[in-house]
């Protein structure tokens, strides 16, 4: 076994390591982006006023693979100290090499996506890929929430949940700052978490990401000089799905061989990403969805045809994000970012909750949920039903006054 005092010390040098080479790479990768026209442009839907670089993947991988590779090592250096060694990989290496293996055909597919473009169906098809490679390091549930799952069941949710959370961390990727401070605090909480569990090669990966996502927050806060862009977003977000899965299973306690999956776990520790995943859908649908009066008046063939259109516009990009709503009430982006960390804070601070304390009570459950349940309606009120009085965006304030500088030169 792992002693304390090694993990802590091992946990700081990597927090370090990582905090130094992102600081390191980022100003390079900066240079070198604007020398390969690698630029995100603005445009109506988008919050930045000028060209600004996007492949800050490339500055936080390394830091990330360098925490993974050290979380593995010292895996099996357990597994060695315990006489595992050469017989098997603990259930700890396994996650840990299926993580690096997915982290980084993530992070190569948005390196390609930010140099060359990719297509959404080119995306879908090589994250699918990269999904049904992972999960065979994962493993499979045979219970959720105390009903039994068949092998291909749980894996087809697997396979789900690794393909739809990491788009979703990439949609809430579109102001400064936003993601990276959210996936800060992802990280110190995975750390709680396999530090609290004993799973301690995982303390070293949630540090590791904690420490990359700090230092790149000195060149992506407002006014940001470099994008997470596909490379990183991805990269990002297929560690929030792979954690949050891995971290929500257990010993099934009914089965004598098997694990159980907690997905309420997984969704807390995914809150704010799913719940405005879920809201853009629904406002996608229901803007376009034919009602039961239109159905009286056409055949069912033309209403299905009118459904289509609404299932067609849930993949079409609007600017009516949760960020975008909380900048319209005046909000400027230091507000915005630090309201949707507090409720991902909120969100986390349950999932700690239900993983450190695993019952069936169901009291105890809605109890930890309150608190999510009642931040989450809070704050779909105020976005979309309050609907506060809209003000000027601090950013297209910001441009509004510029031209009007500009014109009074000339």
């Amino acid at each position: 076994m792992l002693s304390l005092g090694f993990v802590c010390l091992l946990g700081f040098g990597v927090f370090a390591v990582a905090v130094a080479s992102t600081l390191l790479i980022v100003p390079r990768v900066i240079v070198r982006a604007r020398a390969w026209n690698v630029l995100d442009l603005p445009d109506r839907r988008k919050i930045h006023l000028e060209p600004t670089p996007r492949l800050g993947g490339l500055g936080l991988f390394p830091a990330i693979w360098l925490g993974t590779s050290v979380a593995i090592l010292t895996a099996l250096h357990s597994d060695k100290l315990n006489g595992l060694a050469g017989t098997q990989f603990s259930s700890n290496a396994l996650s840990l090499f299926g993580f690096l293996i997915g982290g980084t055909g993530m992070f190569a597919l948005g390196c390609i996506d930010d140099l060359k473009g990719l297509s959404a169906g080119q995306k879908l098809i090589a994250q699918s890929i990269i999904s049904l490679v992972s999960i065979q390091f994962l493993p499979i549930p045979t219970s959720m929430l105390g009903a039994e799952l068949s092998p291909a069941m749980g894996a087809f949710l697997l396979f789900s949940w690794l393909t739809i959370v990491p788009n979703s961390v990439n949609l809430l990727d579109g102001i400064d700052g936003l993601t990276s401070t959210l996936l800060l605090v992802f990280g110190l909480v995975i750390s709680i978490l396999a530090f609290a569990g004993g799973q301690y090669p995982w303390v070293f990966v949630g540090l590791a990401f904690a420490g990359a996502c700090t230092a790149f927050l000195k060149f992506n806060w407002s006014p940001a000089k470099i994008f997470l862009g596909d490379s990183g977003s991805l990269l990002l977000g297929f560690l929030v799905a792979y954690a949050s899965v891995f971290f929500a299973m257990r010993a099934a306690p009914t089965a004598e061989i098997g694990m159980e999956w907690n997905p309420i776990i997984s969704v807390l520790l995914c809150g704010v990403w799913l719940l405005d995943t879920t809201a853009s859908i629904v406002r996608r649908y229901a803007r376009q969805a034919p009602t039961f009066r239109v159905l009286r008046r056409v055949n069912k063939f033309q209403f299905m045809w009118y459904h289509q259109s609404a299932v067609r516009n849930i993949f079409r990009p609007d600017r009516e994000h949760l960020h975008h709503k909380l900048l319209e009430s005046g909000l400027l982006h230091t507000g915005v970012v630090g309201v949707l960390t507090i409720f991902f804070g909120i969100c986390a601070i349950s999932a700690i909750a239900l993983q450190l304390r695993p019952t069936t009570n169901g009291i105890w459950i809605l109890t930890a949920l309150a608190l999510p349940l009642f931040a989450m309606a809070g704050l779909l009120h105020y976005c979309y039903v309050f609907q506060p009085a809209k003000r000027v965006p601090s950013h297209e304030a910001f441009a509004a006054s510029t031209d009007v500088r500009s014109k009074s030169a000339a």
